[in-house]
């Protein structure tokens, strides 16, 4: 199978997601009307990632891109800096992205830690099919992690989609409690070129529940 939970449970053999989790989180209170958001980079060195609320000038656009473009396994990789605040206080976080790579991955390890997000409950990424392995690796690093809590997450991913099968993905985004976030490029907003960010969005007025169902049960069938 393609898609996993904690090491503590038995293979998952249901077709519907939120049986899984709270759905109620999906109802939490979302702050303010929906804004739009352009990571960025601050004016003065040394390099740290600042969102701004208009389109960033150029300089700042090509001092973000050649940070991220050769950045390391150690190194911080530049995002919405809102985004990641959200991810670290959230129960849920749900990411939907079909290029999701090492890169962000990574990201994910340096966040979701005991320490930084010590409220989380569940985690679900659902990827594509590039540098599966790698993925793969990089959540063990982050359920290694979590593995002796006191209320271990349940995390769960899966793999394998495709543009031109169900559920036809073009566009990436996330779930944070009850916020629907729509990123231009990379989840998380980390992505070398000028990108925007979306944030606001009730998830429950948007449909993100019966998406989940759906689309877990396509996939996991898939990789029966």
């Amino acid at each position: 199978m393609s898609f996993r939970g904690p090491k503590t449970e038995a293979p998952l053999e249901i077709n519907v997601f939120s049986t899984l989790y709270n759905p109620n989180l999906l109802n939490s209170h979302v702050e303010g009307p929906p804004k739009l958001i352009w990571p960025s980079l601050r004016h003065e060195s040394p390099i740290s990632e600042s969102d701004s609320r208009t389109i960033p000038m150029v300089d700042l656009i090509s001092k973000r891109r050649a940070h991220n473009k050769k950045v390391g396994d150690d190194d911080q990789l530049l995002g919405c800096v809102e985004f990641w605040e959200e991810v670290r206080r959230s129960r849920l976080v749900f990411i939907f992205d079909r290029h999701m790579s090492s890169s962000l991955m990574r990201r994910l390890r340096k966040e979701i830690t005991p320490r930084t997000a010590h409220a989380l409950q569940v985690l679900l990424l659902i990827s594509g099919t590039q540098e599966t392995d790698r993925c793969r690796s990089l959540l063990a690093d982050i359920e290694k992690a979590h593995a002796t809590v006191r209320r271990v997450p349940k995390i769960f991913y899966l793999d394998g989609m495709k543009s031109n099968e169900a559920p036809f993905p073009h566009d990436r985004f996330a779930v944070t409690d009850g916020e629907f976030w729509h990123f231009g490029g990379t989840a998380g907003g980390i992505e070398e070129c000028l990108t925007a960010v979306s944030r606001g969005w009730k998830a429950k007025d948007v449909g993100v529940q019966a998406f989940m169902d759906e689309t877990w049960a396509v996939l996991s069938d898939r990789q029966r």
